[in-house]
């Protein structure tokens, strides 16, 4: 896991400003945000040049996990995270009907509106990095509901 955790950092991530590298350590991420985590080895499974089938395999267990997270309730900046990592590196399929990208933004827009992602509110106890932390991510969700509303 950690390979891929690293193949997604070095290569990754410098397509989508949503994490940062250095904050967003493998220690960090694999044990305070396990979704995000598993977005992150999800998708750089496919990038994986020695075992391409890596994400084939992992698909069932994401769509199980996916599951659990939406009907758990469970509501953070790293699940809203994961699941813009998802819309992000999504690979539609053949089958248009069949494609997951709007459902991932979709659920990340409902849980970060949620969670206020978007107030300046002082009363939060964070550390500077974790305010940096909820202020990207929230600038990501409003460029991915701009984008997706100029679409309709």
């Amino acid at each position: 896991a950690k390979e891929l955790f690293d193949l997604f950092m070095q290569h990754c991530v410098l397509h989508v400003a949503l994490v940062d590298p250095e904050w967003h350590s493998y220690t960090r991420v694999s044990s305070e945000c396990p979704f995000l985590f598993a977005c992150v080895v999800y998708i750089a499974s496919s990038f994986h040049h020695e075992r391409f089938t890596w994400q084939e395999e992992l698909r069932g267990e994401m769509n199980e996990l996916i599951g659990k997270v939406v009907s758990s309730g469970d509501k953070s900046v790293s699940i809203v995270q994961g699941f813009l990592f998802l819309y992000f590196f999504n690979q539609p399929p053949l089958d248009a009907a069949k494609d997951t990208a709007w459902l991932y933004s979709g659920i990340a827009i409902r849980i970060a509106s949620e969670l206020n992602l978007g107030s300046t509110n002082k009363q939060l106890k964070e550390s500077p990095r974790q305010r940096i932390d909820r202020e990207r991510t929230w600038m990501m969700i409003f460029v991915v509901d701009r984008s997706l509303s100029a679409t309709r």
